[in-house]
């Protein structure tokens, strides 16, 4: 009676580590694909920043012109 309990109880245990071990490896996976997911993102970004047309018009730069220096009359200081 008490080595069938024992049987039991430790295919339990092994049963309860097999699924602990199965969540960790999900887990797992799933950061590894997160990674990849940001590397990618992080790889457009910086290919649509290097390249000079901007694919996106949110992101274009304003065509506006600097403003000119003004020249202090009194101390001739710009």
């Amino acid at each position: 009676d008490r080595e069938e309990r024992l049987a039991a109880l430790t295919a339990a245990q092994q049963e309860a580590m097999e699924e602990l071990q199965k969540k960790i490896q999900l887990k797992h996976d799933e950061s590894i694909r997160r990674h990849m997911e940001q590397i990618e993102q992080r790889k457009e970004k910086a290919a649509e920043l290097s390249s000079g047309r901007h694919a996106n018009t949110d992101y274009a730069p304003k065509l506006t012109p600097y403003e000119r220096k003004k020249q202090c009359s009194l101390c001739n200081v710009l």
